[in-house]
């Protein structure tokens, strides 16, 4: 039988109050403290101006995940996997490291300053909708699943394109 360290204890604690705060249901925490949910997290405008992270680690979401308007200047803590769509638009983002691996759904980033795809989920089976940031190449995204949404960047040379992708919207850059 494992038992818990004092600082486990408390921490679990935090993170249970602080989800059901956020009103996140059907949570487990893990050992590692990472969360896994069973559904749909929405904490969009939950710590606005206060963080510029996540405050705890999220792992396997099977529902949509939607961190956006938060001021958020690093993804970190995010989950590894997203089964339905990933929201992280509206913040002051200039790097996607820390992103989710794979997102089944759709990758909504738009209103950022993010300047590169690198650290682009592998998987992404839904389209990529990345207007109004400060993009420079395509470079570092092999395949989109769906729509290609990258108008109001600052693309000047359109050499890279992903695979798959069904369509592609590129104006103002």
């Amino acid at each position: 039988m494992k038992y818990l360290n004092k600082f486990d204890f408390f921490k679990k604690r935090q993170i249970k109050s602080w989800l059901d705060h956020c009103k996140v249901k059907n949570y487990t925490i893990n050992d590692d403290l990472s969360i896994d949910v069973d559904g749909s997290v929405d904490i969009s405008l939950v710590f606005k101006n206060k963080k510029n992270e996540i405050p705890f680690k999220f792992r396997n979401i099977t529902g949509d995940f939607n961190c956006e308007q938060n001021g958020l200047t690093s993804l970190k803590n995010c989950p590894d996997y997203v089964g339905g769509d990933f929201l992280c638009c509206n913040n002051k983002l200039e790097s996607l490291e820390f992103c989710p691996k794979a997102i089944n759904g759709n990758f909504f980033c738009y209103n950022n300053k993010i300047k590169s795809l690198k650290y682009c989920p592998k998987t992404l089976n839904g389209g990529l909708f990345g207007s109004n940031n400060q993009l420079e190449s395509l470079k570092d995204i092999d395949f989109i699943g769906g729509v290609l949404d990258i108008n109001d960047n600052n693309i000047s040379e359109f050499k890279y394109f992903p695979k798959g992708y069904t369509s592609v919207r590129c104006l103002s850059n």
